[in-house]
């Protein structure tokens, strides 16, 4: 490319001048590999919704939404579960179909995280079809990886893949303070227990209108019911609350909520709904009856 012969430019004009049309020859190189189809290759992220103390991350998965819909339009074929933590602890293989329900929800970035999501959408599908849920509309997800004072319950609407309610939810006073890291079965225990369960039938008492859970897995939560462990309001969960304490206050169990929603949450998922409650500990899923039966089946769907 010749430059015109001005003996009084500069140097820096000269640099100026030469710089400027090589910029335009690198406009029209892109724009005639645009012309031919030609796409740049794009860049996963890694995004995490939660501030996690190095003792109890949150998973962080990588891929974007587009990574997921290739991924979700191979429909019934298995797709690799690496780098999502918790399905590949669990040895599960992945249909698209599951993904694809993931991805019918627009208020991805509200949601629980998606190795969370599809862990409990699961084992939801498995007592679906044993004929469990008889309120199958709606699956409630609890994520104690979470610190207390973040929202960590979601009601999720499976027919219309919606968000319904987001809220704090208390764990149990022998479970931990600000995280949760301690969960027992046992009578008297006054922790939180993980897994699937049943949200079952209303009723009214010391804390007014309440819920009671049937924990769907022997030995880790088959329990609650004699341990009335249950779904109610409490005025120590809330924001107010967590102002003064720098968390929410703790129940003997239960998964308490703040009182502004917990009877709205309550009369929705009651009728035998799927709960799922994930801890931090990885035992759970080594243990948990329900996913261990998807891992020998070989896999989900």
């Amino acid at each position: 490319m010749n430059l015109p012969d001005f003996p009084v430019i500069s140097e820096l004009h000269r640099l100026a001048y030469m710089i400027r049309n090589l910029l335009m020859l690198s406009s029209i190189l892109g724009l005639g590999l645009l012309l031919l189809g030609f796409r740049p290759p794009s860049t996963p992220s890694l995004t995490t919704a939660y501030s996690i103390s190095a003792h109890h991350p949150a998973a962080l998965v990588p891929g974007g939404d587009e990574s997921e819909k290739v991924l979700a339009s191979t429909s019934g074929t298995k797709i690799s579960v690496e780098g999502i933590e918790w399905l590949a602890e669990a040895g599960l293989s992945l249909d698209a179909h599951h993904l694809q329900e993931y991805l019918h929800f627009e208020d991805r970035q509200l949601m629980p995280q998606r190795d969370v999501f599809l862990l409990a959408y699961t084992g939801y599908e498995q007592l679906l079809r044993q004929g469990k849920l008889q309120n199958s509309r709606y699956l409630t997800v609890v994520d104690f990886r979470i610190p207390s004072n973040s929202e960590r319950l979601w009601v999720l609407d499976m027919e219309e893949h919606r968000i319904v309610q987001r809220s704090l939810v208390a764990h149990g006073v022998n479970s931990g303070e600000l995280y949760a890291t301690k969960f027992s079965d046992t009578p008297q225990s006054f922790q939180s227990s993980p897994g699937f369960y049943l949200a079952n039938e209303l009723y009214i008492g010391k804390h007014g209108l309440s819920l009671r859970l049937d924990g769907m897995e022997k030995g880790i939560n088959g329990n609650a019911r004699d341990r009335a462990i249950v779904i109610h309001g409490a005025d120590y969960v809330s924001p107010e609350f967590i102002q003064r304490h720098g968390r929410l206050g703790r129940s003997q169990g239960c998964p308490a909520l703040p009182l502004g929603q917990s009877e709205s949450i309550i009369r929705t998922i009651t009728g035998q709904s799927c709960l799922f409650i994930l801890v931090p500990d990885k035992n759970y899923i080594k243990r948990s009856p329900i996913i261990r039966s998807l891992s020998s089946s070989g896999g989900m769907g």
